[in-house]
């Protein structure tokens, strides 16, 4: 129930740019963190929307889940190289849903090598969950409620030079994303990334990254009258600043120009200006802000529209009680504009969707009872409103869990 995930909008900026750590030469050290734990929660709002459509698509609105899960941060350094992996893996049992149940699958593995004056780096992922019931827009029929999203992303960087001046750098990677449910096909698409760019840095004035990166994308169940599979290309030429201020102010500002060309020229293009702005203030030992703004170009798993345009505005806020118990919230807010196909559905009807926003509100408690052992409490709201008002839906929901280090 993350709500403010860092917002998910804007990695989709960020993702297309050379890395910038490559130029570390420092020796990194040893972590291995294993931990399992259990959460418990109650939602207002399952079915993510009224009583009617609830009722329609065969769900309870309220129900309970309960999701175990293992996680794992390990990092293995092997002289100045370095292997990895992050992530979790759980299963969502649902009371009264049951049919929703599914495994929520989050990996990522990396490795780091040096060469010379160089490193490399290559990284994969994989995620898989049941599909948001909000995200679903086929009515009336319920076919498409289970479904699982599955996410795989393969990379590869290099950047050769120093930790202080300049330094080339360059990237490719590879996304995958499919649909378990063949009405929801539409919308698997498969994307191939490329970057280059000249890093600077140095510890007085920060990090600067001028790129250049392009996206090329296909959606390979959707055929246009040419026999070509649907699909665009972005092109975007930015700037990515990043410097710490001390230990009170983090800052990383990241300013493109892109231009997105649909491969039909009945899907409308896009050009103008794509951001990203995250600060995070120490105002002081016991009182942490974060600030996030962006505006991306974004496509996903749950709608056939050829891409959006989303812009997202959070704030949220940690407050450390003492050793042990510290307090946590936020609020986020999100704009989506849905630039539609020129590809037309075939099958159930898929109800249209131009545009929406969003409200999610959140406060939780963490209590350490032991090096070992954490509680969490967290509480939220969160609503949608659409120019469709099949889309629109509120919710709150409850969550308890724990986790121990292993």
């Amino acid at each position: 129930m993350a709500i403010l995930s860092r917002a998910k909008g804007a990695a989709a900026l960020c993702a297309l740019v050379p890395g910038m750590a490559m130029a570390q030469t420092a020796v990194p050290s040893k972590q291995i963190d294993v931990s399992a734990g259990v959460t418990t929660t109650y939602d207002s709002n399952v079915a993510r929307g009224n009583a009617a459509k609830a009722a329609t698509r065969g769900l309870h609105r309220s129900d309970e889940t309960i999701a175990p899960n293992l996680s794992v941060n390990i990092l293995y350094p092997l002289g100045r190289n370095s292997v990895g992996l992050n992530g979790s893996v759980g299963y969502d049992f649902h009371r009264r849903n049951t049919r929703l149940n599914r495994e929520n699958i989050a990996l990522n593995g990396h490795a780091n090598a040096a060469v010379a004056i160089c490193q490399v780096g290559l990284t994969a992922g994989i995620s898989r969950r049941q599909s948001d019931l909000g995200n679903i827009g086929f009515a009336p029929t319920n076919a498409s409620i289970k479904n699982a999203e599955t996410v795989q992303n393969y990379g590869g960087s290099l950047s050769c030079g120093n930790i202080r001046g300049f330094s080339p750098t360059g990237s490719i990677s590879r996304s995958i994303g499919d649909n378990s449910n063949p009405l929801r096909a539409r919308a698997d698409y498969r994307s191939m990334s490329y970057s280059g760019g000249l890093l600077y840095q140095n510890p007085l004035v920060g990090t600067v990254n001028v790129y250049f990166s392009r996206q090329d994308m296909d959606y390979p169940n959707r055929i246009l009258p040419t026999g070509e599979q649907d699909g665009h290309k972005t092109d975007s030429y930015g700037v990515l600043f990043t410097r710490d201020i001390g230990t009170r102010l983090k800052t990383s500002i990241n300013v493109a120009e892109t231009q997105l060309k649909p491969r039909s020229a009945l899907t409308r293009s896009s050009k103008g200006l794509s951001w990203n702005v995250d600060l995070t203030a120490t105002v002081s030992s016991q009182l942490q802000l974060h600030l996030l703004a962006s505006r991306a170009l974004t496509n996903s798993l749950f709608t056939d529209a050829a891409y959006h345009i989303a812009k997202t505005y959070s704030i949220d806020a940690k407050y450390v009680i003492n050793d042990r118990l510290s307090i946590n919230g936020g609020y986020n807010y999100k704009t989506t504009r849905f630039i539609q196909s020129s590809v037309p559905s075939i099958g159930p009807v898929l109800q249209p969707l131009g545009r929406d926003k969003r409200n999610a509100v959140f406060t939780s408690l963490n209590y350490s009872r032991s090096a070992r052992m954490t509680f969490t409490l967290t509480g939220g709201y969160g609503d949608r409103k659409a120019d469709n008002s099949f889309y629109n839906y509120n919710n709150k929901y409850a969550t308890f869990g724990v986790q121990v280090k292993l």
